[in-house]
C-alpha cells in the first residue's frame, strides 16, 4: 500500500495596492466662498485604497507643502475611503490661492514604488466687508471754484458706493470701476456741508464723512494770516536796516 503525504504550505498573500479612485477637497458644513476671520475646516476625501497602512496624504498651498498624513496604524488591507483635515482661517489677501490634495502609495512591492495621485485645486474665495481707500476728510474750494472729490471703496464682493447730500443742479455724481466721484462746478455757499458715502455689500456696510468748505472769494484763511504775521515784520526790520545804513553812510 502506497502512501502519499500531501504536504501544504501557507504562503502569506501580499496585498495588492489600489491607487485612489477619486481625490477631492470640501469645506466641512460650507458651502460658497469663506468669509474673512472666520476659520475653516478643509477636508481631503480619498476614495477606494489600499492599502492604507501605504498612503501618505499631503496639503499643498501657494506651491509649499504645509501638512502631512499617514495612516500607519491602520492594517486594512482592502480598499477603503479615509480623510485628512486641515485648519484655516480666511483673509483677503488669501483670495484666489490654490489649494490641492497630494496623494502617495508607497506599498514598498514589486511593481511601481509610489504612486502618486493629486485632486483637483481648490480656489479660495473670501468676502470680506467694504473698506474706504481715500485717506482725506476735507475739501475746500473758493466760491464760483470748481471742485471734485471721490469716495473709493474696496471690498468683496465688490460695494456698492453711494454719497448722500443736499441735491443741487450744479452737483454731479459718477462711478467708474471702483472709483465714486462728487463734482460740483462753480460752487456756492449751498454746496458747503458734510457728505456721507455708504458702501454696502453681502457681509457689511461702511460709511465716511467728507467735509465741504466754501471759501468766498477774498477771504484770507488762517494760514495765509500767520505767513502775514510772519512776513511783515521782517520786511520791517529789513527797511529798517537799510536806513539806518544810509543814514550812518
Amino acid at each position: 500500500m502506497l502512501t502519499v503525504l500531501i504536504w501544504c504550505f501557507l504562503v502569506p498573500m501580499t496585498a495588492q495596492s489600489e491607487t485612489p479612485d477619486t481625490v477631492s477637497i470640501s469645506v466641512q458644513n460650507h458651502s460658497g466662498p469663506l468669509q474673512e476671520g472666520r476659520s475653516y475646516t478643509l477636508q481631503c476625501d480619498v476614495f477606494n485604497v489600499a492599502p492604507v497602512a501605504a498612503l501618505t496624504v499631503s496639503w499643498l498651498w501657494k506651491g509649499e507643502m504645509i501638512q502631512t498624513q499617514t495612516y500607519d496604524d491602520d492594517l486594512t488591507k482592502t480598499p477603503e475611503n479615509v480623510s485628512s483635515t486641515w485648519e484655516i482661517t480666511a483673509f483677503r489677501n488669501d483670495s484666489n490661492d490654490m489649494i490641492t490634495c497630494l496623494t502617495i502609495l508607497d506599498p514598498k512591492q514589486d511593481g511601481p514604488s509610489e504612486q502618486v495621485n493629486k485632486s483637483a485645486a481648490y480656489q479660495v474665495i473670501v468676502h470680506y466687508a467694504p473698506k474706504f481707500t481715500d485717506e482725506y476728510d476735507s475739501v475746500e474750494v473758493v466760491t464760483g471754484g470748481n471742485v471734485s472729490f471721490g469716495c473709493s471703496a474696496e471690498g468683496n464682493p465688490p460695494p456698492e458706493v453711494k454719497c448722500k447730500y443736499t441735491v443741487a443742479i450744479n452737483a454731479r455724481e459718477t462711478t467708474r470701476g471702483r472709483q465714486h466721484t462728487v463734482s460740483i462746478t462753480r460752487a456756492t455757499s449751498a454746496n458747503g456741508g458734510i457728505y456721507n458715502c455708504v458702501a454696502t455689500n453681502t457681509v457689511g456696510t461702511a460709511t465716511r464723512q467728507i467735509t465741504l468748505t466754501i471759501t468766498p472769494l477774498g477771504h484770507t484763511t488762517g494760514v495765509n494770516y500767520c505767513l502775514i504775521l510772519v512776513v511783515i515784520p521782517v520786511i520791517i526790520i529789513i527797511i529798517a536796516s537799510i536806513a539806518q545804513k544810509n543814514v550812518v553812510g
